[in-house]
């Protein structure tokens, strides 16, 4: 099964638009803050927006999120503050990159995806991909934030 490391690899090594910074922050070591800071403007006269991606890879929409401890508040607390951040969630059995901005995160919490669905919450999913070489498709995305 694919890993969050793989996750981030790929998310930074197919971000081509150079409209748009992915910096990896996995290396500070404290467990609460994202994986990575995405950087992004439409163009070079505009004001950069910023956001926080947290990765997480499961096999199946089935398996419960896995969230380190802290992780979660964090992002409660970000948003609540006017802060921006999203969730990545890859489903590998699928092939498949969910999106979730903050506020279904947090409504999810380490749930599994499945029962969101069940409970009658909808799910944004960027896919199916083969594998994330479709920058664009997640640039899309991630672009709905600044709609």
């Amino acid at each position: 099964m694919k890993n969050e490391r793989w996750l981030s690899r790929n998310l930074r090594e197919n971000c081509t638009d150079e409209r748009v910074a992915l910096r990896s922050f996995e290396w500070i070591g404290q467990q609460a803050v994202p994986d990575l800071l995405c950087i992004a403007r439409r163009n070079d006269q505009e004001r950069a927006n910023t956001f926080w991606i947290e990765l997480k890879v499961v096999n199946t929409r089935g398996q419960k999120l896995p969230y380190r401890p802290g992780q979660l508040p964090w992002i409660k607390e970000w948003h609540a503050a006017g802060g921006r951040s999203i969730v990545l969630v890859w489903c590998d059995k699928e092939k498949t990159l969910y999106f979730l901005q903050d506020k279904t995160a947090v409504r999810i919490g380490a749930r599994c995806l499945q029962d969101y669905e069940d409970a009658g919450g909808v799910l944004d999913s960027v896919g199916p991909l083969q594998a994330l070489v479709f920058w664009s498709l997640v640039r899309t995305a991630l672009a709905r934030l600044f709609a």
